[in-house]
């Protein structure tokens, strides 16, 4: 079913690409840092650590929804015929 192998590619792709994005935003951050030169303080970097979380988190959770509607959508798809 053509729905299910989309599913299938947001569930297997949305975990590596948050982390991609977190990692993205960690590395602009280190080359701000390195261009700066003097260390900021920790409320200075904290916006860009949160951004950097949330980009992971994200992936995370279109990860566990695009499984979790894949694996309804099959049951669903199991039980039609019975009815």
């Amino acid at each position: 079913h053509l729905d299910a192998r989309y599913l299938t590619a947001i569930a297997r792709s949305a975990l590596p690409l948050g982390f991609a994005a977190a990692a993205y935003t960690l590395l602009a951050g280190a080359v701000g840092i390195a261009n700066l030169g003097v260390t900021p303080s920790l409320p200075i970097l904290a916006p860009g650590l949160a951004e950097a979380l949330m980009m992971a988190m994200l992936g995370l959770l279109t990860a566990g929804v695009a499984r979790l509607v894949g694996e309804l959508s099959a049951r669903r798809g199991e039980n039609a015929g019975l009815v």
